[in-house]
């Protein structure tokens, strides 16, 4: 789902739905009619009435009927549709687990708060969480070590300053009341140096069944909860970090629903793409000199003179305004380069201890 276009003069009633559907076997039996009859209960119940708008009941029809269908769809809608709502409601109709990807965490949250709980208060057996990346939850192996009393100091043996270690008792002592270790659910903005003390990243969390505070881990909570619930919301950040972690980030799930689309390319290709620089190009060449010797010196020529050839071609691209995906010239330089890189990892696995 993307955002309202500020300049577009349509009213915020009316949507655009995507054309070049993608239809899919897996489907789930949403109806139309009983999702805009649970909108319209939802809406009715809001703070002062609420209103029923139209442009929110046909985006609500079109997002059943792209469950019902097992089709892909995109939609446009306008500021104050109630876009969140209209997507809500038919993924709590689904009868299958259904991720909703928000494209800021800010979002996740807004939802969690406001917009899941209105509808689960009016689905009953709906099973709704929220889960976020590792490093947004405390960790407590590591809260267990930095309570351990005596001065406490960063990762590299220096003392943390009184202001952070102060912040790191504030959590500390949060952490024995806290149900969730949501970094977010702090009742005071934590410095990053200390919350970064007191969590961890995928790379080096202990495992489950490694951690000695496994079976109580806040993360892996998070995990189960959502193994077991209907609909799952979470940031389009973690989203990408699954399908590039070979998707067992997030449970197995029929159907996602991506809000504020439009943020989805840039945010994907900045955790699934690779970024290439052809001086890194010349500095790997550059590196490898002292270890491959004068013998083999013609191979870090060769890859010298393909990162030229590669930069000659990208400057080409860029003065003929083509801004997006690769010309010819561009794509033969860069299958050139991996080529010769994957000769250079092959010579260097060769080396011995001694070289």
């Amino acid at each position: 789902m993307s955002s309202f276009d500020p300049d577009d003069p349509r009213p915020p009633d009316e949507f655009d739905e995507g054309v070049g559907r993608q239809v899919r076997h897996d489907a789930a039996e949403v109806d139309g009619d009983q999702a805009v009859a649970l909108l319209s209960a939802i809406t009715h119940d809001l703070p002062g009435g609420g209103e029923e708008r139209v442009g929110q009941q046909a985006m609500t029809r079109r997002v059943a009927e792209a469950f019902s269908r097992g089709e892909h769809v995109v939609i446009e809608a306008g500021t104050g549709t109630g876009k969140s709502l209209a997507y809500l409601v038919p993924s709590a109709l689904a009868g299958t687990k259904v991720v909703i990807a928000t494209a800021t965490k800010n979002l996740q949250d807004q939802l969690a708060a406001k917009d899941v709980p209105t509808v689960a208060a009016h689905s009953p057996g709906l099973r709704v969480s929220v889960l976020k990346g590792r490093q947004n939850y405390l960790c407590l192996h590591r809260a267990g070590s930095a309570s351990g009393g005596g001065q406490m100091s960063f990762d590299d043996g220096d003392d943390v300053p009184k202001g952070v270690a102060d912040q790191m008792r504030r959590v500390l002592a949060w952490a024995n009341e806290t149900t969730t270790g949501d970094r977010d659910e702090l009742p005071f903005e934590v410095d990053e140096r200390a919350w970064r003390q007191l969590s961890v990243t995928a790379q080096e969390c202990l495992g489950r069944a490694q951690c000695p505070q496994g079976g109580s881990c806040f993360t892996e909570v998070a995990r189960d909860r959502a193994a077991d619930s209907d609909v799952v919301v979470v940031n389009a950040h973690l989203y990408a970090s699954h399908l590039s972690a070979g998707k067992n980030l997030l449970p197995a799930h029929e159907f996602v629903v991506f809000d504020e689309a439009h943020e989805i390319p840039d945010i994907f290709a900045s955790l699934l793409g690779t970024s290439l620089r052809t001086a890194a190009l010349h500095a790997v060449a550059q590196i490898a000199k002292p270890l491959l010797g004068p013998e083999r010196a013609s191979l870090l020529d060769d890859l010298r003179r393909q990162a030229d050839v590669l930069a000659e071609a990208l400057t080409r691209q860029y003065d003929a305004n083509e801004l997006s995906g690769m010309s010819e010239d561009v794509r033969a330089a860069v299958q050139e380069c991996e080529r010769l890189m994957t000769l250079l990892t092959d010579e260097l696995a060769q080396l011995g201890p001694g070289d």
